[in-house]
């Protein structure tokens, strides 16, 4: 019971804040020396944007911290598959120093987030708007309204979602590769 009213308490806080960002929707957060601001469309009412602005930070910064020591990205290029709203793109490029990110993201809002969080944040961003899988052919995403970092794809011969073997497109060299696809790994790596 006391979870529950704690639940709900933390939910209401987080939808009267989100509120108070009028209709731009952005939210700002200081993390290290940076000003970051994020575009987040749905708000509290999906799992990542709702943590964003719980935690006032990155989602999954500790995760992110860990990769940020292991993994030297200043000056360098990234690639970021399965992007969601740009939240690792920012932190590639705003707290790692990444020179650019080049992102793919079929979710459609999601894409429109993360184009515009990488505007907000000055990102140099090469966006996709398709998945990448074993081989080019269509699909769709099947979207998860509580989680859009959630959503998967699906292959259909009928999809309006594009989906590219990374082999096939000219990408250039790059340090580091981010996959978060719900599922999907095994067809990108192939």
């Amino acid at each position: 019971v006391q979870y529950r009213i704690l639940h709900e308490l933390t939910a209401a806080r987080l939808a009267a804040a989100y509120d108070r960002l009028g209709e731009d929707k952005v939210f700002a957060f200081d993390y290290g020396d940076a000003a970051i601001k994020l575009w987040l469309p749905i708000g509290p009412s999906d799992l990542v944007q709702g943590a964003i602005m719980r935690d006032r930070s990155f989602y999954g910064a500790r995760m992110l911290e860990k990769v940020r020591a292991r993994l030297p990205m200043a000056g360098e290029r990234v690639l970021d598959i399965g992007a969601n709203i740009g939240n690792h793109t920012v932190f590639f490029s705003q707290i790692c120093g990444a020179r650019e990110v080049e992102a793919f993201e079929p979710v459609r809002l999601s894409f429109r987030a993360l184009q515009r969080n990488a505007e907000l944040n000055g990102v140099k961003l090469i966006a996709h708007d398709c998945a990448l899988g074993a081989r080019s052919e269509a699909g769709r995403a099947v979207v998860n309204p509580a989680n859009l970092g959630g959503s998967h794809m699906e292959l259909a011969a009928d999809g309006a979602v594009k989906v590219f073997a990374l082999d096939d497109l000219d990408v250039a060299p790059f340090r580091a590769m981010k996959i978060d696809v719900e599922g999907w790994a095994a067809q990108v790596l192939e």
